[in-house]
């Protein structure tokens, strides 16, 4: 079972269509569609419940999002577990306007030196 195919249904059920997710994964529709069918053959049970745009979450599904969840937060630390060099991964950050030209950019600075190779998303 793949990993990015369980990141992508987990990104629609939380944004309720395929297409939104396809979006915030930078895929194709059709991509995210067929991932989530190959889920659905391994599994043997349908994982969402289509409606016009609309995609939720079949009973059996949102018996097994928690487990998906873990698994794709686990997975996504893995690499940083490994690193000999220091922090990896993605640091996300939320911010007001104010922060972001005020106190964010020398924090970035000083971050971006301390882990060259992790990387912030503002």
């Amino acid at each position: 079972m793949e990993i990015r195919y369980l990141k992508s249904l987990i990104a629609v059920v939380d944004s309720g269509s395929i297409a939104e997710a396809a979006r915030s994964e930078h895929l194709t529709a059709a991509a995210i569609g067929q991932r989530v069918q190959v889920l659905e053959r391994e599994l043997g049970f349908a994982l969402l419940s289509r409606s016009g745009h609309s995609a939720r979450p079949t009973q059996a599904c949102s018996q097994l999002l928690p487990r998906a969840r873990r698994l794709v937060r686990e997975a996504a630390l893995l690499s940083g577990d490994a690193s000999v060099d220091g922090l990896r991964g993605t640091l996300r950050i939320g911010a007001v306007s104010t922060a972001l030209t005020g106190l964010l950019p020398r924090a970035l600075r000083a971050f971006s030196q301390a882990a060259p190779g992790a990387t912030a998303q503002i």
